[in-house]
């Protein structure tokens, strides 16, 4: 299946799969994470920023299950590697990241001063970016499937009570709820 995905006709998926590698990990995921706060501040209030900022927090919940399997990333011999790290494989990180904080801004922008259209091309945007980070992160040679689809599971898990929560609290005027 790497091997495919890796050959694939797709134009310009290496290009983008390597830029989401990129964007994915230290100071441009740390920019774009406060970007996203900045708008959400904007359109949404410091509660959804502060949960935003919990939110993208849990994704040390990846490292430590990252220590506790130690699976080795995918080598040069099996499938073609952009890029050679490291830390361990499983689960990805980026994916992992990539599924909390897009997987909660899905959910908060129903929070947001934005018209349903507004609303909609976010949602795009958030399932977009989480498929696509995922794909990627397979096609740079950098984890398996199974470390991505273990990162969705993970992150959609650690988002039950993110999303419970957006739900069922108040919020804004007294008597308003968060749900609908």
């Amino acid at each position: 299946m790497v091997r495919a995905l890796q050959g694939s006709p797709l134009p310009g998926l290496h290009q983008v799969s390597t830029w989401l590698a990129i964007a994915g990990h230290g100071a441009p995921w740390i920019g774009i994470v406060t970007v996203l706060a900045g708008g959400l501040l904007v359109v949404g209030g410091p509660r959804l920023v502060l949960m935003l900022a919990m939110t993208a927090t849990m994704q040390d919940v990846g490292a430590m299950i990252k220590l506790l399997v130690e699976r080795a990333r995918p080598s040069g011999g099996s499938v073609e590697v952009w890029r050679q790290v490291s830390s361990y494989s499983f689960p990805s990180g980026h994916t992992l990241g990539a599924t909390l904080v897009f997987g909660f801004l899905f959910f908060a922008v129903a929070r947001c001063n934005l018209p349903v259209a507004g609303k909609w091309m976010v949602r795009v945007v958030c399932v977009t970016w989480i498929g696509l980070m995922g794909v990627s992160r397979v096609e740079v040679g950098a984890h398996w499937p199974t470390d991505v689809l273990a990162a969705y599971l993970v992150g959609a898990l650690l988002l039950l009570p993110v999303v419970y929560v957006l739900r069922h609290t108040p919020h804004g005027a007294p008597g308003r709820s968060l749900a609908g």
